[in-house]
């Protein structure tokens, strides 16, 4: 049940508060009635939504209380009476994820509940996408660089810094041209990323010769090689570069990953992250078996997807168990089936998996994998893919 936590230093307005919040069926993880109580009780447990006064007393009053509850990623819904334009300035910079204002009916406190706690879910699904998103461009055998759209690095996975001789806590927020050391400025223009972005084509940059800034090597980009634009058809807002190489093969690492417990990894929190933990959880089955890291990334993105497709679509009053397996064949083919346990939406519903499958296509397609669905109690997806030279741990 979604914990609330009331920032109210009016003692009858606390009493009306945690009553309409027990009635809209969440529970009232602590009232406290000024922003150094609510400061201290978040050190020690973190709510899932915050119900602030702005006019409190107190040495801080509700907007830097909201400031600083901020760093715990707690979405914030204000209540709010009379107050002046500079106040309302400081509480649209926080970026609350609702306001009541006084006096508000039980409606309208329930919805800008509801709303902030999708915000929270929205948020959290988010980060774990791009978690695993990370995890994966990590381990991608080639060299990515990508950037802002005024050139400056925002992310370089492990191959790029071994490519650049820059390693990432260095490389970050530092301009492209300072760490991507060319030496053919006839192929590498001055503004890279301006031109690219300028152009919203790709820039093409087989045998660009990059120059190690810890070795000091010169490596020759291979064919494929280049920086695309990427964003929004009409709103390119960033660039990636893709680096290949012969030096791709001395970089590459070869690695297994025990597909369980990184499949646990991936999905073991999404019930909670979408406020859920109490009506669906999540199994998995894959024993020990271990799988090259080349399919184990995709396939955790796959299960990724259509697990938090089911969670975040399926009818609220639902409940249930959603299962992952995976096991091996005899003929070196792997089956990897996601059971959402009639959690999700019907596949006749206009809406089922709708987020889902453009994403699970792509993915099934770049590891030579076939898809099938079907549907009885329960929707049943099955990936089978090949696998190379399993191993048991």
């Amino acid at each position: 049940m979604p914990q609330i936590l009331i920032v109210e230093d009016d003692t009858l307005l606390v009493e009306s508060l945690c009553d309409m919040v027990s009635r809209a069926g969440f529970q009232v993880a602590e009232a406290v009635d000024s922003g150094e109580a609510a400061l201290d009780f978040v050190e020690h447990s973190v709510p899932d939504v915050a119900i602030l006064d702005i006019d409190l007393a107190g040495q801080i009053d509700g907007v830097e209380t909201a400031e600083r509850l901020a760093e715990f990623n707690i979405p914030i819904v204000y209540m709010i009476g009379a107050t002046d334009d500079h106040t309302l300035s400081r509480v649209v910079r926080t970026e609350a994820s609702g306001f009541v204002s006084k006096p508000f009916e039980f409606e309208q406190l329930q919805m800008a509940i509801e709303i902030a706690l999708q915000c929270r879910v929205r948020e959290q699904h988010a980060a774990m996408q791009q978690e695993t998103l990370s995890q994966i461009i990590n381990e991608v055998n080639h060299a990515i660089i990508m950037t802002d759209d005024s050139g400056h690095i925002t992310y370089l996975n492990r191959h790029a810094a071994k490519l650049t001789g820059c390693p990432a806590p260095t490389a970050l927020h530092r301009h492209l041209n300072d760490v991507l050391l060319a030496v053919d400025t006839e192929i590498l223009p001055a503004c890279p990323v301006a031109e690219v972005l300028e152009q919203r084509t790709p820039l093409n940059l087989h045998n660009l010769r990059v120059r190690n800034a810890k070795t000091g090597h010169v490596v020759t980009l291979d064919a494929g090689s280049a920086a695309v634009p990427i964003g929004e058809k009409h709103q390119r807002h960033a660039v990636a570069l893709i680096l290949r190489s012969d030096a791709d093969d001395h970089l590459y690492i070869s690695e297994t990953v025990r597909l369980g417990e990184y499949l646990c990894s991936v999905v073991g929190e999404l019930p909670r992250a979408y406020c859920k933990e109490d009506q669906i959880s999540v199994i998995v089955h894959a024993g020990d078996l271990e799988l090259d890291i080349a399919l184990a990334f995709p396939a955790g993105m796959i299960v990724n997807a259509l697990v938090a497709d089911a969670i975040a679509h399926g009818r609220p009053e639902r409940r249930g168990e959603i299962k992952v397996d995976f096991n091996i064949r005899n003929d070196g083919m792997g089956d990897l089936f996601i059971n959402d346990g009639g959690v999700g939406l019907h596949p006749t519903e206009p809406q089922a998996y709708s987020k889902a499958l453009p994403l699970v296509q792509q993915l099934v397609e770049e590891i030579g994998a076939s898809l099938s669905v079907r549907h009885d109690a329960a929707t049943i997806f099955e990936i089978t893919f090949p696998v190379m030279a399993p191993v048991t741990a």
